[in-house]
Formats: C-alpha cells, sequence, structure tokens
C-alpha cells in the first residue's frame, strides 16, 4: 500500500464518521450539509490523531493539495457562516469530491 493509498483510505473513514457521528445539535461542529461537511480544527486533528504516520498538520496541508478540502487561498481554512452565526474559520470537506473518490477505491480495474 502506498502513502497515497493511506492518504485515501483515511480521508474516507474520516468522512464516513463525520457523516455517521451523532452530536448535540447546538454543537454544529461537525455540521453536515446536502454539499459540504463543515469541520472544526480540533475536531478533524483528533481524528487525524487516530493514525500517526505523519503529523497532524501535514495531513492537512496534503488534503488541500490534493483538493480534498475546499479552503480560502492561502488558508487550510475557510470562513464560513453556520445558521446565520458570524464568519467562523472551518474545514470544508466537498461531499461530491469524497462521494467521487470513495466510488472510485471501491472499483476493481
Amino acid at each position: 500500500m502506498t502513502l497515497l493509498d493511506v492518504y485515501f483510505e483515511e480521508y474516507i473513514a474520516i468522512v464516513n464518521h463525520l457523516l455517521t457521528v451523532k452530536i448535540p445539535e447546538e454543537s454544529k461542529d461537525p455540521l453536515v450539509k446536502e454539499n459540504s461537511i463543515f469541520v472544526s480544527k480540533e475536531v478533524l486533528f483528533s481524528l487525524f490523531s487516530k493514525n500517526p504516520y505523519k503529523k497532524n498538520t501535514d495531513k492537512l496541508i496534503c488534503w488541500n493539495k490534493l483538493h480534498l478540502i475546499d479552503s480560502d487561498e492561502g488558508r487550510l481554512t475557510q470562513k464560513v457562516y453556520i445558521d446565520n452565526g458570524p464568519r467562523v474559520r472551518r474545514i470544508v470537506i466537498n461531499r461530491k469530491t469524497f462521494e467521487l473518490i470513495s466510488s472510485l477505491k471501491e472499483k476493481e480495474v
């Protein structure tokens, strides 16, 4: 298994976890919407820490370079509005990208 395989396996596992985790509604972290998942860096880093083959920041930088997350230019996060509140910085996972990668990973060649 290559390092790229490990990155994609971890990405798929983390996003699947974020999609299925039950959180109190007032928490809004992670916040799952139709096309995106908004998650704080702290929550994502706690999930990264379960598989410590690289530093958490290095993993996030790689996700950004692979376009697995949406971010503001020069940043690893994006400013977003959550339920008409103030703008906050969150890691934004595009669900369409996730669905594409997940389906490609499942197909045999």
